[in-house]
């Protein structure tokens, strides 16, 4: 199935090259999803937009991301301006690599009520903090996640490692 014109347009828009970067992993299908738009004014104060897709091998890659424009700013027209991430708050997102969510490969989040956490081995269930891994996933954007996916399955190096904070002496 291919990707719904408006995902793909939202998609384009926000995150340029990152369907294209997407595909060149082997892309079987994408899944229909629906965008979800609030207006501000005139223009968009939230968008949600999300790229589920299978992959050849039996993978699975999503990227869910949640932008809500930060205060004081007028609603963004993408007819008007070009799009500036700095402009934008990130109250949600979802980054996964796996065979299944439940089994995630390796996942970086921030749910709705934060903060956030990655999923890595070598207990992808655990919750652990994003500033606690290298690289810190804080706010990845999702070229850079694609690419890491693209990257580990070339090198097969996995991608994120923990990192242990130094106790403090008594």
């Amino acid at each position: 199935m291919p990707l719904d014109p408006k995902q793909r347009w939202a998609l384009d828009c926000f995150y340029p090259g990152l369907v294209v970067s997407t595909e060149q992993l082997g892309v079987e299908s994408f899944e229909a999803k629906t965008l979800v738009i609030h207006p501000r004014g005139e223009g968009i104060g939230l968008i949600q937009m999300e790229l589920k897709c299978a992959l050849k091998d039996k993978m699975q890659l999503a990227v869910v991301m949640q932008l809500k424009r930060k205060p004081g700013l007028p609603g963004f027209d993408p007819q008007l301006t070009s799009t500036d991430l700095t402009e934008w708050l990130y109250p949600y997102y979802s980054l996964d690599y796996s065979r299944r969510l439940s089994d995630a490969t390796f996942r970086f989040d921030l749910d709705r009520n934060g903060p956030a956490h990655v999923h890595i081995k070598p207990n992808v269930k655990d919750h652990w903090p994003a500033d606690q891994t290298t690289p810190d996933t804080r706010g990845m954007d999702p070229r850079a996640f694609v690419a890491m996916v693209a990257k580990f399955r070339r090198d097969k190096i996995y991608p994120v490692t923990r990192v242990i904070p130094k106790r403090k002496k008594p």
